[in-house]
């Protein structure tokens, strides 16, 4: 933490005196300083832009080290150090990891891995009979498909006794079996004419 900041580019006496540092900014009343120096400086910040550190120093909050950048515009200025900092460890990492993977531990993990997987990935193709069509079909090794194709598995559930449901018609009140998937309300045209009539006349 670092207390006691003074500001000298900035007159208002409100961004003199105690200051925090969190993570690589200073804070004053919970807002980043540099932002409130560009706003007692030059007024509101527009939306979708950034105050941007010409100098890259964080704590450097003169106006002057100060530019207004759109919130874009700052991502693509910043993005060459953000990937040279990433890429910077990576040949430590890849050494790192090919030593691991020769070790007595990695060749365990990759046999492990190998026990897991070795009835997948030996197995043949597969023969199915559709569900619906009773057609043979031929998949790959790991499917666990039921249908040979989409329309198929359409119909079979169209057809499935467990989604049928009995409903009362509220045209002439008689019974009628529906899909689950349908809200009919009505069993027939001339029902369903009465039933917008009644509708139109008392809503609901």
């Amino acid at each position: 933490m670092v207390d006691n900041l003074l500001h000298p580019c900035v007159n208002n006496p409100y961004l003199y005196g105690r200051s925090t540092m969190a993570g690589k900014y200073l804070f004053k009343h919970g807002t980043r300083v540099h932002r409130l120096v560009w706003v007692e400086r030059n007024g509101p910040i527009p939306e979708g832009c950034c105050i941007h550190h010409k100098d890259g120093n964080k704590s450097n909050n003169d106006i002057s080290n100060l530019e207004l950048m759109t919130a874009s515009s700052h991502m693509s200025h910043h993005a060459p150090d953000t990937r040279a900092g990433r890429m910077k460890g990576l040949p430590v990492m890849l050494e790192a990891a090919r030593k691991w993977h020769k070790s007595e531990e990695g060749s365990a993990w990759h046999q492990m891995q190998y026990e897991r997987t070795k009835d997948r990935l030996h197995a043949k193709d597969k023969i199915h009979v559709c569900a619906w069509c009773k057609k043979e079909y031929t998949t790959g090794r790991t499917s666990k498909t039921q249908f040979c194709s989409g329309n198929c598995k359409m119909r079979f559930r169209y057809h499935d006794p467990a989604l049928i449901e009995t409903h009362k018609c509220e045209g002439c009140g008689a019974e009628f079996t529906r899909h689950h998937d349908h809200k009919l309300k009505v069993r027939c045209a001339s029902c369903q004419k009465k039933f917008n009539r009644h509708k139109f006349a008392y809503g609901g």
